[in-house]
């Protein structure tokens, strides 16, 4: 019996070696993280470097889903309307294109850096440089163009999602990983309510004339016209905005925040070597992950799910989606339906 003891009591220090070691690799997968007051504030900032993340994500989404189908209600028909709301889908199918995001990158820059800095000043370049050409285009109603303008800046919010989720993974430690996905709700909700609500607000005439020039305290300070006929803010010159503040966020983001390699990252650059092995690493990687859909997209219970998705909302959604514009047309405001 103390043989068994000893024994069992050797298969638990064993056990306990072997959870041990497996929490080890764990945390240098993910990138361990000191403990006491100095972890949260190290949580802290990079809980805050996530929201600023998403939040940038949610600004060209609020425009699209949001402020540019209300001003455009009065220019085009329904159908037109229809047609520029299919700029939002490239969120939906990111997917098709998030193994080469997750695999393929710079380890000089990091492997979530290489494509979230570029992929910023890109958007930057579009909101910044296109600022006038977007608002000729909602001048004349050209829902074509505009359309296109806006798939192409909402693909690249959709590939930003993308690192940006992998990078919430080393980010934040093990135990605090859940806090990523409250992360983004907080963040992408600030974007969209800021390209929404916000902006809507602010370039109604009636609406700056009573809450902010017809404030004695602000018409005072910022010198207002109470009776001005134009909003605060343009569709122009709020686009330039978020453009010079993408590249102020993308710039310190380069500059100030190091990405690193994890541990095991490290370790498969090192196997692979460099050159045409580590390239032929990396495409192998793509493979296999774009292999590891398909097999998922052949599941049965996959089918089901995606049929029941795709068919759930079919008696609501013609309510949903024409409600606003309904109300627009009996004279609500389109501020007032944004708040």
């Amino acid at each position: 019996s103390g043989r068994r003891r000893r024994d069992n009591g050797g298969e638990q220090q064993q056990g306990g070696e072997g959870e041990d070691g497996e929490d080890t690799h764990m945390r240098r997968r993910l990138g361990d993280k000191p403990a006491g007051g100095s972890a949260w504030a190290e949580e802290g900032h990079a809980m805050a470097l996530l929201v600023l993340l998403y939040m940038m994500q949610g600004i060209p989404m609020g425009l699209t889903l949001g402020a540019l189908p209300f001003m455009l209600q009065a220019r085009l028909s329904y159908s037109q309307i229809g047609t520029f709301s299919l700029a939002a889908y490239p969120y939906s199918l990111k997917l098709l294109w998030s193994p080469i995001v997750d695999s393929v990158y710079s380890a000089r820059m990091g492997r979530r850096k290489t494509w979230i800095v570029p992929i910023q000043l890109m958007t930057a370049a579009l909101l910044y440089c296109g600022a006038s050409t977007i608002e000729s285009l909602y001048a004349a109603a050209d829902v074509g163009r505009l359309t296109a303008l806006f798939l192409l800046v909402v693909f690249l919010a959709a590939t930003q999602d993308i690192a940006v989720d992998g990078w919430a993974l080393t980010l934040l430690s093990p135990p605090r990983v859940s806090y990523a996905s409250t992360c983004q709700t907080i963040g992408t909700s600030t974007g969209f309510f800021t390209s929404f609500t916000v902006f809507l607000a602010l370039q109604d005439p009636k609406f700056c004339n009573t809450y902010v020039r017809g404030v004695p305290l602000l018409r005072a300070l910022l010198r207002l016209d109470p009776h001005s006929d134009q909003g605060l803010v343009t569709l122009g010159g709020y686009l330039r905005f978020w453009g010079l503040f993408f590249v102020v966020v993308t710039l310190a983001l380069w500059a100030f925040k190091a990405e690193g390699e994890s541990e095991e990252e490290r370790e498969e650059r090192a196997r692979a070597g460099a050159g045409r092995a580590w390239r032929a690493r990396v495409w192998c990687e793509v493979r296999q992950a774009y292999g590891q859909l398909w097999g998922v997209v052949q599941l049965r219970a996959v089918w089901k799910l995606a049929a029941l998705l795709l068919t759930y909302r079919l008696g609501v959604l013609v309510a949903e989606g024409a409600f606003s514009l309904k109300l627009m047309d009996k004279g609500v405001a389109k501020e007032t339906l944004a708040f």
